[in-house]
C-alpha cells in the first residue's frame, strides 16, 4: 500500500515542477514541504476557478480520492501498530499515533480489518493507478507544448 502511496506523491510533486515551470499560470507556484500541502495545491490549481482548471478537469477526482487517504498514509507510515487475530484467524491492526499539532501532542488511533484492508488497497491501486497515468500524460503534454525535448524532461523512472 505504501508502494502506491509513493508513486502517486512522486507524479503530484513532479506535476507541480512541470506546472511551476509554465510562464505566466506557473509563476506564483512553490512546492509546499507537507504532502498533504502538496495535494492541496494541486487540487486547488485544478479546481475550476485554478490556474490549470482546464488541464486538471480529468484528473481532480482521482487526485482527491488519493489525496482522502493521506492520514491513512501517515497512520501506516508514522503509526505504531499492534496486531490481533479474530476467532477465524483474520487479522486486526490497531495503529496508534501522536500528531504535534501547536506545540500538543494529539493522539489518533485506527483499526483496520484484514477484509477493510483488502478493499481499500483494491480501490486505492485502481485510483492510484489512473491518477499516475493522467499526471504522467499531462506533464508530456505540457513539456511537448512548450517544446521541451524528451530528454529535457525529469525522467519517470529517476525517482
Amino acid at each position: 500500500m505504501i508502494d502506491t502511496f509513493t508513486r502517486s506523491e512522486f507524479a503530484v510533486t513532479q506535476t507541480l515542477q512541470v506546472l511551476a515551470s509554465i510562464e505566466g499560470r506557473g509563476a506564483g507556484i512553490k512546492l509546499n514541504p507537507s504532502l498533504q500541502g502538496r495535494f492541496a495545491q494541486l487540487l486547488e490549481l485544478f479546481a475550476p476557478a485554478g490556474a490549470f482548471a482546464s488541464e486538471g478537469k480529468a484528473i481532480a477526482a482521482q487526485l482527491q480520492a488519493v489525496s482522502d487517504n493521506i492520514a491513512l498514509r501517515n497512520m501506516l507510515c508514522h503509526g505504531r501498530p499492534t496486531m490481533y487475530h479474530d476467532d477465524a484467524g483474520r487479522w486486526i491492526v490497531r495503529l496508534e499515533m501522536l500528531t504535534v499539532v501547536k506545540a500538543h501532542a494529539e493522539p489518533r488511533e485506527t483499526l483496520l480489518t484484514q477484509e477493510q484492508v483488502k478493499l481499500t488497497l483494491k480501490e486505492l491501486n485502481s485510483v492510484s493507478a489512473i491518477l499516475v497515468s493522467r499526471l504522467e500524460q499531462l506533464c508530456r503534454n505540457l513539456a511537448t507544448a512548450k517544446g521541451l525535448t524528451p530528454s529535457a524532461q525529469v525522467a519517470p523512472g529517476s525517482r
